[in-house]
């Protein structure tokens, strides 16, 4: 944090001019307004172009997509198969509301960095995507409830021994 207020303050004497107070000003009104909140015109618009070129940009944005659509009929599946969804509805919604949330409270600066975003994909929704799908999966294949249950209570452990095999 010191590391961070350090860089800040001679950032900030070297955009005021000798002057930090000043340099602070041209710090927060010509890069934090502009890369939180974007350039003129409609928020909405930028929103939307952002957010469609993020996706079809590149193979990392489509796979984003097609998981998406792969997770989102995996609980339609799960659902018509009485399978419980509510843990991973929520788990999901939470994954996908933390990544979707950079595109929209930092909008300006999504815009700018659009090849770097896809990080904020792979950290929490994808793999979430992919856990889901496969639980969901998984449970249409084995209607036994115990089994679900036992694979449920011990997922983490098998888990943990197949990472140690890899």
């Amino acid at each position: 944090i010191a590391g961070f207020f350090a860089a800040l303050i001679i950032h900030a004497y070297i955009r005021g001019s000798g002057n930090i107070i000043n340099g602070l000003n041209e710090i927060y009104y010509a890069d934090v307004i502009r890369s939180t909140y974007g350039h003129r015109g409609s928020f909405i618009l930028q929103f939307l172009r952002t957010t469609i070129r993020m996706f079809t940009l590149s193979p990392a944005g489509w796979a984003a997509l097609i998981l998406l659509l792969i997770t989102c009929l995996s609980f339609y599946s799960a659902k018509k198969h009485n399978i419980s969804i509510k843990h991973d509805l929520i788990l999901f919604l939470i994954s996908f509301s933390s990544s979707f949330s950079w595109i929209l409270l930092a909008n300006g600066h999504t815009k700018d960095a659009l090849l770097i975003n896809y990080v904020l994909w792979y950290m929490p929704f994808i793999p979430v995507c992919v856990y889901v799908f496969t639980k969901q999966r998984l449970f249409t294949l084995i209607k036994d409830t115990e089994k679900q249950d036992f694979i449920m209570n011990n997922s983490i452990d098998l888990i943990m021994k197949i990472l140690y095999l890899a």
